[in-house]
């Protein structure tokens, strides 16, 4: 549903767009999964201003709590945090740190092509392990094909499915996002990714073998966004963004 000029829900944009430039939230919330917008419902200028709003933090004030393990974080059992803000994820057991890691993260960025827009973002807040895949096969969306400049082949073609390119080990946690491998150790510590969770071999390995499907995973932002209200808007009414990845449902091996 697209909010228009003179809605309640209308909001204007912040100090540094455009003041001829309204940003429209669509609120049909499709939380963690990918999103395709209309041009007419979202235009370009909007999209790279909405990417930007999502992108603003501060750091925050030093605090008690455990690094990678927030206030409002589960304490018992297995748990593993992704801080988004930071490029890092956590495994505790407990309340315990047993190991951290570099991570790779959402690009918070816009692709444009025709009459659809993509947003890419990885998700906040609880969600739990799902699944797990060994070995999983990467199934190529539009989008990959896209940015890489190529024709955009049908559903069910073979070029879709790539092997490898997630590494050895990978969580599903629902709606297209993972916590997984990647062929590309250099983007480890980066905002590159298109929504899922990029791990080094060693920590993937170590949150496959700790993981069990149920377990707990908190992805959150150490760093506050000095516009918080404005942020929540634009969380809840766009719902988030591409993953990354999404195994292909017939090939690979799972758990």
């Amino acid at each position: 549903m697209m909010t228009k000029p003179g809605s309640t829900h209308a909001k204007t944009a912040p100090e540094w767009a455009s003041k001829s430039q309204w940003l429209f939230a669509v609120v049909n919330v499709f939380f963690g999964g990918w999103k395709v917008l209309k041009r007419r419902e979202l235009s370009a200028a909007a999209g790279l201003a909405l990417a930007a709003a999502l992108s603003v933090g501060s750091a925050t004030a030093g605090s008690s709590d455990p690094e990678g393990l927030p206030p409002d974080a589960p304490r018992s059992g297995t748990v593993i945090t992704i801080d988004v803000s930071r490029n890092m994820a956590y495994l505790f057991r407990d309340g315990e740190l047993v190991r951290k890691s570099r991570a790779a993260t959402g690009m918070d960025r816009v692709l444009v092509h025709g009459d659809s827009v993509w947003l890419f973002r990885t998700p906040r807040g609880r969600w739990k392990v799902v699944g797990k895949v060994r070995n999983p096969v990467w199934r190529k969306p539009d989008w990959a094909f896209i940015e890489e400049g190529r024709r955009v082949p049908p559903a069910n073609a073979p070029e879709r499915l790539v092997r490898g390119k997630l590494g050895r080990y990978a969580l599903t946690l629902g709606d297209g996002i993972m916590i997984h491998g990647t062929d590309d150790p250099k983007s480890i510590g980066r905002r590159v990714s298109h929504g899922c969770i990029r791990l080094p071999d060693g920590m993937m390995a170590l949150l496959y073998r700790e993981a069990k499907v149920g377990t707990e995973v908190y992805i959150f932002d150490s760093r506050t966004d000095p516009n918080p209200r404005w942020r929540a808007e634009l969380d809840a009414a766009l719902g988030v963004t591409s993953p990354s990845s999404g195994p292909a449902r017939d090939r690979g091996d799972r758990e």
